[in-house]
């Protein structure tokens, strides 16, 4: 009677364990939804990666090319600047120093019109030539007529006193002359004063453009100065995002490998659970088997004992018992039969624990399933550790709605 009991109870847990489904201990739809959106987001994620590392090679692209136009303006800037000290070498003036290209164009023009008025004011050689062939001829027809005339003291010292006075204009006369310039000189004054004047607004052009080349140069090494401080500003924004993401990925690194740990600590708690399960199962078939057929054996032996002691007390009865007393002996013993398990519970018993075999078959492969899709999220790599806090919280969250575990009775 007691080991018919202990069936009975056997068989109304395997019963309640048969009822546990795979629903209930996994979400399968929350965490097929899981896994989508972290597929999507590290698509996503991934895509924004590409972009920064595109507008970073931009970036240093544009830098590049700023740092080559900087280095092609200074050289211009440097070639400009020995040109302009070539012209001001060579347009400088003796007595001045340290002065600017337009202030030695005035000096050099005040200059010319110096040496215009002083050859104004000059007497040219042929007018000079030609007032001494005049007075060449003067005196030799005087110097005849006074040989012809009669000579006399009076018109001697008048002579001498003319004499001593053209003597004077003609010393003063080849002092002049020897004062006067060559044709030759002023031919050449002449062209220097035309191409100063030629050179004039030449030079107040250049000076223009030099002013402008000047103020295109501040404006350059402005707009350089101002990229460079940009490209420098964005260099370190990128650094520090690049930093913060390094030691993002570090710390989920970390936590990912906590999570792994923890979470391989549980699949392997699962897996002896799984694995005491089966176990157990299979003890419990064993033992319903042998108690099965110890059953049978004890129903065929208590059936052929009642049955010969029914015959035994049927023939005492209809010796000794009225009808009264047969028909209570026959209740009692109709509810002690009542009581023992029969061929169909046997049955089955058989077929719930075949049932629960074939449950706790599926279950094996649900877990594969799940260690599968852990090896793959380990083997993908470092990008998606930053999705493992998604991850666990979403597992927390399958694992608190599902309170009753089916293998919590048999948790280490």
């Amino acid at each position: 009677m007691r080991s018919l009991n202990d069936g009975s109870e056997g068989s109304d847990a395997a019963v309640k364990f048969s009822r546990i489904s795979l629903a209930e201990l996994v979400d399968m739809r929350a965490a097929e939804s899981t896994f989508r959106n972290l597929l999507k987001s590290l698509h996503i994620q991934s895509k924004e990666i590409e972009r920064l590392k595109a507008s970073i090679v931009s970036l240093e692209e544009k830098i590049v090319e700023q740092n080559s136009q900087y280095v092609e303006s200074i050289r211009r800037h440097t070639s400009i600047e020995a040109r302009i000290a070539d012209v001001e070498t060579a347009i400088r003036l003796p007595n001045v120093r340290n002065a600017s290209l337009g202030s030695i164009v005035a000096a050099n023009y005040k200059e010319i019109v110096n040496l215009r008025e002083k050859m104004s004011r000059k007497i040219e050689p042929p007018v000079v030539e030609e007032a001494w062939n005049r007075l060449d001829a003067k005196i030799s027809t005087e110097i005849q007529a006074i040989r012809k005339s009669s000579v006399n003291l009076e018109l001697i010292s008048s002579l001498h006193m003319n004499q001593d006075a053209l003597h004077a204009k003609v010393v003063h006369l080849s002092a002049q002359i020897e004062s006067k310039m060559d044709q030759v000189d002023v031919a050449r004054i002449e062209t220097a004063i035309a191409k100063l004047h030629a050179f004039i607004p030449r030079s107040s052009e250049i000076e223009s453009n030099l002013l402008r080349l000047e103020e295109r140069m501040k404006d350059a090494e402005l707009s350089c100065h101002h990229q460079a401080q940009i490209s420098s500003v964005d260099i370190a924004k990128l650094r520090e995002m690049l930093d913060a993401q390094s030691q993002l990925s570090t710390q989920e690194r970390t936590r990912w490998k906590e999570t792994h740990q923890a979470l391989n600590a549980i699949i392997q708690k699962c897996r002896r659970n799984i694995a005491t399960c089966h176990d157990q199962l299979r003890e419990l078939k064993s033992v319903h088997e042998r108690e099965a057929i110890a059953s049978k054996g004890q129903l065929e032996k208590i059936n052929q004992a009642l049955n010969h002691w029914v015959d035994e007390v049927k023939s005492e009865l209809e010796q000794r018992l009225t009808n009264a007393a047969w028909a209570r002996y026959k209740k009692s013993f109709d509810a002690a039969l009542a009581s023992k398990a029969t061929t169909t519970d046997v049955e089955s018993t058989y077929s719930r624990l075949d049932k629960i075999d074939a449950w706790a078959i599926l279950c094996d492969s649900h877990v594969q399933l799940s260690m599968r899709f852990i090896d793959w999220f380990f083997h993908r790599g470092d990008a998606y550790e930053h999705n493992l806090q998604l991850m666990e919280s979403q597992l927390k969250q399958l694992s608190l709605r599902r309170q009753q575990e089916p293998f919590a009775r048999f948790a280490d």
